[in-house]
């Protein structure tokens, strides 16, 4: 869902629970809640016990991203970044006790990234950075378990300003740049394999959130990557084959082509992806076809056949825009696909 995104939102919170047991967003693919633009919080959580706030994109709310009035409530998993909009508050606020807070990324907050005014909260494996004040500011709360998250300093980029935290972290928390993709356009998927957040989480077991999508896993490589995102490599990458024909390769569900960036490829007023396929029919979900990240997107529904394609919409936050065409390939039939974009007439055909 898209919470209060048309860069107006709600007169006040994005979503307010009141209750016990509630999740707001999920793990399995698409259940993540985009919650922007709202007057008040993203995520207010009032009243009740044991809610969950999980992958959810959460950013440009006047005032502060999430915050927790309630005792045991899970937040996991969320990108959470440059809320208070209209006030200098926390991104997160944690008022209740024993909230945990696993695989969060948290960026650019007007003043504390996560400020601690229950008792016990649990902080691990997130990523907090570029705040105003501190990473992590006890506020008259306590931490009962607090490791294996990644807080710069005021001169580590992005930088905590106020530093990162008022209290002693523990000895497995990083002080480095995450290298983000690009927190500008709020990409804050991890550089790899160059980031120094890559399998440098702690395992999590039973609680280890698995936000990548249905049959990504829990994590990949020695260790879970801090903050939201897992750097995935795919395994027995043999890359596609070469047929004995000479005219098309073969992708064997874990094969890619990757290309150097160049302008040439960036997206234009008019332009044309295609490309020829043919679908053995296996397979679920979603898969890419042709793809620049940032930019657009052709897919297919391997379980129907259906040709998707998306858009990144640029503004704040980006968001990708994905249209179902309606046209279905044939199963072990080459088939040409193609989406043109007419800039001027603000149309896209396939």
């Amino acid at each position: 869902n898209w919470v209060g995104t048309t860069g107006v939102g709600n007169l006040n919170t994005g979503i307010n629970v009141e209750g016990t047991n509630t999740i707001i967003g999920g793990t399995a693919e698409g259940a993540g809640n985009l919650i922007a633009y709202n007057a008040g919080e993203g995520v207010y959580v009032v009243t009740g016990s044991f809610n969950e706030v999980v992958a959810n994109t959460i950013t440009q709310n006047v005032r502060s991203g999430i915050v927790s009035d309630t005792d045991e409530t899970s937040i996991v998993g969320n990108v959470i970044y440059s809320n208070s909009t209209g006030f200098t508050l926390d991104e997160v606020i944690v008022n209740g006790s024993d909230v945990v807070l696993y695989h969060n990324t948290i960026h650019g907050a007007q003043d504390d990234g996560i400020s601690v005014v229950g008792a016990n909260a649990i902080i691990r494996n997130n990523i907090i950075t570029g705040s105003a004040g501190y990473g992590i500011h006890i506020n008259g709360g306590s931490i009962s378990q607090e490791s294996h998250n990644l807080i710069t300093d005021a001169v580590t980029g992005p930088a905590n300003l106020g530093g990162r935290a008022n209290f002693a972290l523990d000895a497995s928390d990083l002080n480095e740049d995450p290298l983000y993709v690009n927190a500008a356009i709020g990409d804050f998927r991890l550089t790899s394999p160059t980031s120094p957040a890559i399998d440098a989480g702690v395992d999590l077991v039973a609680s280890q959130p698995d936000v990548n999508g249905v049959g990504a896993g829990l994590y990949d490589g020695l260790a879970p990557d801090m903050g939201t995102f897992e750097s995935w490599v795919p395994i027995n990458n043999d890359a596609p084959i070469a047929r004995t024909d000479g005219v098309h390769l073969s992708f064997d569900g874990d094969d890619f082509i990757a290309v150097t960036d160049d302008a040439s490829l960036q997206m234009t007023n008019n332009f044309t992806i295609e490309a020829w396929i043919n679908h053995d029919g296996t397979g679920t979900g979603s898969k890419i076809i042709v793809n620049k990240e940032g930019e657009y997107e052709v897919g297919i529904t391997e379980d129907t056949g259906e040709i998707k394609f998306a858009f990144a919409n640029q503004g704040t936050p980006d968001y990708w825009a994905w249209h179902n065409t309606g046209y279905f390939v044939t199963v072990g039939e080459w088939t040409h696909v193609a989406v043109t974009y007419d800039g001027v007439a603000g149309e896209a055909k396939t």
